[in-house]
C-alpha cells in the first residue's frame, strides 16, 4: 500500500496546486471502495454456499440410510 499512499499524497499536492482552499480528505483507492462495497455480497454468498454444502451432506446421509 505504500505505492498507493505515495500516489494519493501526490494527488493531494496536485489538487492543492490548483486550489489550496479545496478540501482533500477521505479519498480511497478503487480497490478499497470495491472491497467495502462487495463485502456483504461475498459474505452472503459464502453463507449460502455453506448451507448448500450442509444440505447436500444431509441429503446424502438421508439417501444412504
Amino acid at each position: 500500500m505504500s505505492g498507493n499512499a505515495l500516489s494519493l499524497s501526490a494527488l493531494q499536492r496536485e489538487i492543492w496546486a490548483v486550489d489550496r482552499e479545496l478540501p482533500v480528505s477521505g479519498y480511497r483507492t478503487m480497490e478499497e471502495i470495491l472491497d467495502t462495497e462487495t463485502l456483504q455480497r461475498r459474505m452472503q454468498t459464502s453463507l449460502l454456499g455453506a448451507f448448500a454444502g450442509l444440505a447436500l451432506l444431509l441429503a446424502d446421509w438421508g439417501f444412504t440410510e
